[in-house]
């Protein structure tokens, strides 16, 4: 639970218990006077601190009129403060105290992160404070320049998108903000001026909506008292909701877009609860029995017994209310057909019969040891303990494991039936298709709208 109360130490710390079998490890969670969230790890073990700071932002925020103009913020915010008034100043003040600050756009939030000593996290911080008290937008034409380079790299010569997961969400999510380019297009971007930047940062960048993590060798109270001093006086704002999600009714659904390359991309998309659902260690399960490691089931039937592929791949991507599950490979053009038989065969292989006991426990012990591996690294803990806090979900990995570690093979089946079905996806395709493979693919979406209306 979170407390809007004023910081005052350790009575506005909401704290969890340590992660069994390592050395101490403590996550907490206060919020300051102005509303900002404060989590932090404390990990003894380490020597290095690493900082985060979310906001909301990316295309699930913005109207299509805005389009992209959080990725140009995020750029933007580089580009000097009354503080530092130039992009090289407030570099080389923040390179003088750490190894950097890093920014992304994604489509539901924004990141900075840092990486620096114990005894220069209140400089970093300090700095991170003063760009977010008052950007400039300075020499904001160079950097719509830089984004307009970024944005080149998803286009084929005819100016069309020809990145698989762009097209795939449009696709599935053609009416609404999650489903637009988290870069905008070209011409929209040009247009932005330093009044839509400081509107929008007014909008996402109020303390309220803000979370701060911070992951090293230091006390939260510490940590606390840190960000009271550096960022306390940032203005509250307002808090800011994601715009409506809308999915298309009409699943299973294909999008195939001609492109002369090498190589044909594909993407297989269902969607699926997000993870405050209770199915969603039974979809971590499921994605990681398909793609962890060498001895997950697509590499080593797409890749090692066939031969379809060099790689192919698995992830889920959460949003604030669904996720996507989505499986993905760059393959041959005529190998597409085959590629995608196999991935709804070992998907549903998944919702018909148990894994087997080594696979199981291969499963289990592989996660086990990655969340052992990423306690062992500041910045993965710090950004998962960010992106939990700024979703408003439960701090605790050592909780996730136990939740993990309860799974059955049937919760595993039972997910599969429910969310996983071939009649439910979104089937994308880039590339260079002979018009007997258009046919094929054309012939099994229609086969699966048949199941789904039988």
């Amino acid at each position: 639970m979170m407390t809007n109360a004023s910081f005052k130490g350790a009575a506005n710390a909401e704290k969890t218990s340590a992660f069994s079998g390592l050395e101490p490890y403590f996550e907490a969670r206060s919020v300051l006077s102005n509303g900002l969230t404060v989590v932090s790890a404390t990990l003894t073990h380490l020597h290095t601190v690493a900082v985060g700071v979310f906001a909301p932002g990316g295309p699930r925020y913005e109207r299509a009129e805005d389009n992209g103009l959080s990725h140009v913020v995020e750029h933007g915010l580089f580009r000097g403060c009354e503080g530092f008034p130039s992009a090289r100043a407030f570099n080389e003040a923040v390179e003088s105290c750490s190894l950097g600050l890093g920014a992304a756009t994604y489509r539901e939030f924004v990141t900075l992160d840092a990486l620096c000593g114990p005894d220069h996290v209140s400089e970093l911080l300090a700095l991170v404070g003063a760009m977010l008290s008052a950007p400039t937008w300075a020499d904001l034409d160079i950097e719509q320049r830089i984004i307009v380079e970024e944005l080149q790299d998803e286009l084929d010569e005819n100016g069309r998108d020809i990145d698989v997961d762009n097209v795939a969400k449009l696709t599935l999510m053609p009416n609404c903000g999650a489903g637009r380019k988290i870069g905008g297009d070209i011409p929209q971007v040009k247009r932005f001026t330093a009044l839509d930047c400081q509107r929008w940062f007014e909008a996402c960048y109020g303390a309220q909506n803000l979370v701060l993590s911070v992951a090293g060798p230091l006390a939260h109270d510490t940590v606390v008292a840190m960000a009271e001093a550096s960022l306390g006086s940032l203005r509250p704002g307002s808090p800011l909701a994601p715009t409506d999600m809308a999915v298309r009714g009409d699943l299973p659904a294909l999008e195939y877009v001609s492109h002369g390359g090498s190589q044909t991309s594909i993407q297989v998309a269902w969607l699926v609860p997000p993870p405050a659902s209770p199915d969603w260690p039974a979809l971590t399960a499921i994605q990681r029995l398909l793609d962890d490691g060498t001895c997950g089931r697509l590499r080593r039937r797409i890749t090692d017994d066939d031969g379809l592929a060099y790689h192919v791949g698995s992830s889920l991507e959460a949003f604030t209310d669904r996720a996507l599950f989505v499986i993905e490979a760059d393959i041959s053009h005529d190998n597409v057909l085959a590629v995608l038989d196999a991935v709804f065969e070992e998907v549903a292989a998944l919702g018909s019969e148990d894994a087997t006991s080594n696979e199981w426990s291969r499963m289990r012990q592989r996660y086990g040891f990655d969340l052992a591996v990423a306690i062992d690294g500041a910045p993965e803990v710090a950004y998962r303990l960010g992106l939990a806090a700024f979703y408003g979900r439960d701090l605790a990995i050592e909780s996730a494991k136990a939740k993990f570690l309860e799974l059955t093979p049937k919760d595993v089946r039972d997910v599969v039936t429910r969310h996983l079905t071939p009649t439910g996806a979104q089937i994308t395709v880039i590339g260079a298709l002979d018009p007997m493979d258009r046919v094929g693919l054309r012939r099994r979406v229609h086969r699966l709208r048949g199941t789904n209306h039988a």
